[in-house]
Parts: C-alpha cells; sequence; structure tokens
C-alpha cells in the first residue's frame, strides 16, 4: 500500500506540472491499441477492480487543475501478465509521436508496477500511465491504463 500512495503522489504530482509544449495531436485512450491479452472490464463486473479503479481515479482526479482530464479503462489480464510485454506494446504504440518514457512514474514493486509517458501536444501535455496490479479477489493481473490531458 505505501507503494501505492508514493504513486498517486508522483501522479497528482506530475498532473500538477502539466504545461502547454505545442507538439503532435492530442489523442484519446480509443485512439490507442489494446494489449491484445486485456480482456476489457465494464463497471461492475469486478467489485475489487472497481474499488481500486475508483480509489486512483479519484486521487488524480482530485489533484488536476481547471482544464485536464483524466481518461482510463481498467482490463483483466489471465494470469500473471507479463510486465516486460506490456511496457513494450506501448512504447511501440507511442512510438513516433513525441512520446518520452518519463522515469517519474516508474514503479516495480511485488504487486505493483508502473510506468508512463509524457508529450507535449498541439493544446496541451498528455501523460499516459500503465498501472499493472494483482487481483485481490483471483489470479489474475490488473492492468489499468490512464490518460491525462491538459
Amino acid at each position: 500500500m505505501k507503494s501505492r500512495s508514493w504513486l498517486l503522489g508522483t501522479l497528482l504530482l506530475s498532473v500538477l506540472l502539466i504545461a502547454g509544449c505545442g507538439r503532435g495531436e492530442t489523442i484519446t485512450l480509443e485512439g490507442l491499441p489494446t494489449y491484445p491479452q486485456a480482456e476489457w472490464l465494464e463497471p461492475g463486473q469486478n467489485t475489487t477492480a472497481d474499488e481500486i479503479r475508483n480509489l486512483l481515479e479519484s486521487a488524480l482526479r482530485a489533484g488536476t487543475a481547471e482544464g485536464v482530464s483524466v481518461d482510463s479503462r481498467l482490463y483483466r489480464l489471465p494470469g500473471a501478465g507479463d510486465w516486460e510485454g506490456i511496457k513494450t506494446f506501448y512504447a511501440d504504440a507511442l512510438s513516433g509521436n513525441d512520446w518520452a518514457s518519463d522515469p517519474v512514474f516508474v514503479q516495480d514493486a511485488e504487486g505493483f508496477r508502473s510506468t508512463g509517458w509524457s508529450r507535449g501536444t498541439e493544446s496541451g501535455e498528455q501523460v499516459l500511465v500503465v498501472i499493472l496490479v494483482a487481483d485481490p479477489s483471483g489470479t489474475d493481473q490488473l492492468l489499468h491504463v490512464f490518460l491525462i490531458s491538459e
């Protein structure tokens, strides 16, 4: 739980520091490909996953300035999940669009892993954060994808 608090604090600080850089077009989560093994979890399908999603989204929204939006998707990954494969998948999906890996979002703790990228757009800054956590209610992993846009 301590590692989650650190990540939330880091995410909030990064959101507060968002500033426009004048590059590229703004993207949406719908415009990003979905990790191949990921199964989208609609709200209500997994109570524990919903609680985790709500906690993270609430913390992010509480730290955002006016005009900053937070969009997220939650997926179930059967089994242990391939963290290296997930990071590579999103890095490849973002390549060529002015995205840069942002070490402030990197965390690798037992049961909680995260990474992120940031970039400037014509209308502001965007941050993509990918978080992999164990599903406490089963043997699967939960993949959270957050897009924060100015």
